[in-house]
């Protein structure tokens, strides 16, 4: 199986393949942690000196043979195996940003386990770049839209299945930034972050409309829609055509990204309340769920701005 290794930090329809698919190879890509190699030990912290323009590399592009702008290029996980060690940095972000001070920490991962303060965590290796080129300007792989891009879903892992909208010819795929284990939509704006492996395999549905991206797992499609602020996401995924090849019922979930401080979240959190006329779920600030005529809807709330228009 081939397996690349040649890294790119935006998604961008000049940058040259470096290799090519036909329907239905496999590929595996290699990947860096998303800083790059540049948090090595817990002296390297995140700060004004810090190279910011090496973050969130992606490895590829793959250019899939068939791909046009129309077609839907499917990718589906096969496995994602992460390094030995991995960076858990604190930036100044998140709802709780006023009671942390930067600082990193390496973490060995071992047995499917990580260790952090004396508690034994179960590793969830999820991916969070995945995407294909824009047919207009450049985007950093920092960034989601409907290209895909840093969506950071813990529903992209190993057996998860993705529908990208193909906007050039050869869709020129590329992935990386992956999560040993994170926390739903890296609300505090880190996760264990780690090299590894990614083994996809590539097909392409010819003609199939897709308006956004779409996770499918074995009970959800979960529509990715970014936006800045945190009520256009939901409409425009109850308006998202359906997956392209749904043949098994599975529950719709819009998955929506947004950058809010703790403030603005629980604003989101009480405006999805009032709009789904039901009691509000848990406290947890991570994610707010309701039932709403008897379909689940999911809001996702990050802190960070990392989307395009």
């Amino acid at each position: 199986m081939t397996e690349l290794t040649q890294y790119v930090y935006a998604f961008d329809k000049a940058n040259e393949p470096i290799a090519r698919a036909k329907d239905g190879d496999e590929f595996s890509f290699r990947t860096l942690d998303c800083y790059s190699g540049q948090v090595c030990t817990e002296e390297d912290i995140v700060g004004e000196s810090f190279n910011f323009s090496r973050t969130n590399p992606a490895t590829g592009p793959l250019y899939v043979e068939g791909a046009m702008p129309g077609d839907v290029l499917v990718v589906d996980v096969l496995s994602v195996e992460v390094a030995g060690t991995g960076g858990e940095i604190l930036p100044n972000i998140g709802p709780l940003y006023d009671r942390c001070v930067d600082r990193t920490r390496i973490l060995p991962v071992k047995d499917g386990k990580t260790e952090l303060g004396g508690l034994s965590i179960p590793i969830n290796p999820m991916i969070g770049v995945m995407g294909v080129a824009p047919a207009g300007e450049p985007i950093a792989c920092g960034y989601a839209g409907k290209h895909g891009g840093n969506m950071d879903s813990k529903k992209l892992t190993a057996g998860s299945r993705v529908y990208l909208p193909v906007q050039v010819e050869g869709a020129l795929l590329q992935m990386g930034d992956i999560h040993a284990v994170m926390g739903d939509c890296e609300l505090c704006g880190t996760g264990l972050e780690i090299g590894g492996v990614i083994t996809v395999r590539v097909s392409v549905l010819k003609g199939r409309k897709l308006d956004w991206p779409v996770i499918e797992t074995a009970d959800a499609w979960h529509v990715v829609s970014a936006r800045k602020d945190y009520t256009t996401p939901p409409r425009r995924c109850r308006r998202s055509s359906a997956p392209p090849t749904a043949s098994i019922p599975r529950t719709p979930i819009c998955t929506c990204p947004l950058r809010a401080t703790c403030a603005s979240i629980k604003a989101a959190s009480l405006a999805l309340w009032k709009s789904c006329s039901a009691s509000p779920c848990p406290s947890a600030l991570i994610s707010r769920c309701c039932k709403n005529s008897g379909r689940r809807a999911l809001l996702w709330l990050s802190p960070r701005d990392c989307f395009s228009s």
